[in-house]
C-alpha cells in the first residue's frame, strides 16, 4: 500500500485518553489511513517523517477563542494550524455574542 506520507515510530495519542503507544501513520490524501504498530512499507513514499521520541496527536479543538473578527482577515486561522489545532468554537465570547 502507497502513502504519501508516512510518521514512523511516534508516541500516538489516540485521543481516547488511553495511554500513548509507539505507532507509524501511513496518509494518503491528506487523511490517516493507517495506524500500525508494525512498520510500514516505505518504497515510493515522498515523504517519510522520523518521529522517534516526539508526540503524534489527532488534532485539537479550541472551544474558547476570540476569532469572530480573525477569521473575517485569516479564513485559515493559521496561526491555529500551527499549533495543531483543527477545529473551533466561534461566538462562544467576544462580538458576536
Amino acid at each position: 500500500m502507497s502513502y504519501d506520507v508516512i510518521i514512523r515510530d511516534g508516541l500516538w495519542f489516540d485521543g481516547t485518553g488511553r495511554p500513548p503507544l509507539t505507532r507509524s501513520l501511513g496518509i494518503r490524501d491528506g487523511i490517516v489511513a493507517e495506524v500500525s504498530a508494525a512498520p510500514l512499507d516505505e518504497t515510493g513514499c515522498p515523504e517519510v517523517i522520523d518521529a522517534a521520541g516526539k508526540w503524534v496527536v489527532p488534532g485539537f479543538i479550541d472551544v474558547h477563542t476570540h476569532y469572530d473578527a480573525e477569521v473575517l482577515l485569516d479564513p485559515g486561522l493559521r496561526e491555529s494550524v500551527r499549533h495543531g489545532v483543527t477545529t473551533v468554537l466561534l461566538g462562544m465570547c467576544s462580538l458576536s455574542t
